[in-house]
């Protein structure tokens, strides 16, 4: 009974397996596109607005959610 399952598998999972071909590219040397030190800052200023921003109003409003004002 093993030797018939084992059979089947090793005709099975050579199908059930993906063909994967890599492809490595780099790409060295200097950018295309210079990106300004202004915009880097506004980028920047931005991204970590968005990210701070939902934990500062949870903590602004925390007395709101537990209840004491």
């Amino acid at each position: 009974m093993l030797g018939i399952v084992r059979n089947c598998t090793s005709k099975i999972l050579p199908l059930a397996r993906p063909t994967i071909i890599q492809k490595a590219s780099l790409v060295s040397g200097p950018p295309k596109n210079r990106i300004s030190f202004a915009e880097k800052l506004t980028l920047g200023g931005l991204m970590i607005a968005v990210v701070c921003a939902p934990g500062a109003w949870i903590m602004a409003h925390i007395l709101d959610y537990r209840g004491a004002r």
